[in-house]
């Protein structure tokens, strides 16, 4: 067995951390937001992303940062994605997305005074 003291830069180089650092940070802030509604025992929450060139990446890591929450749907705005997560401890897989989130889905339809597109 070998015990190190943690350094970051052991792991991972300047230069690669910099080009990570947005990414990083969304995730985060994604991950914080989470935690803070798991301790609050919401039943959903929405979160607003801006987006970057690797939002893809984000966005299939932000779907599994935490067991119980799970991402319904993704709405792109005005450079910014909307994602609106679920607590499938209260909504389980029986829960209908759609009616689930029907107020949400038409106030941010308003809000945002354009059609919202669904895509498969």
């Amino acid at each position: 067995m070998e015990i190190t003291n943690y350094t970051w830069d052991q792991y991972i180089s300047n230069k690669k951390m910099e080009k990570y650092k947005e990414k990083f940070n969304i995730l985060f802030k994604i991950r914080d937001a989470i935690s803070e509604a798991n301790l609050s025992e919401k039943e959903k929450m929405t979160i607003t992303i801006n987006k970057t060139k690797d939002y893809k990446e984000v966005l299939g890591i932000a779907g599994s940062l935490h067991f119980w929450w799970v991402i319904d749907f993704v709405i792109e705005s005005n450079g910014t994605f909307i994602l609106l997560y679920r607590n499938c401890k209260i909504h389980n897989r029986d829960t209908e997305p759609n009616k689930l989130w029907e107020d949400t889905l038409i106030q941010l339809e308003s809000d945002l005074l354009n059609p919202i597109k669904y895509h498969d």
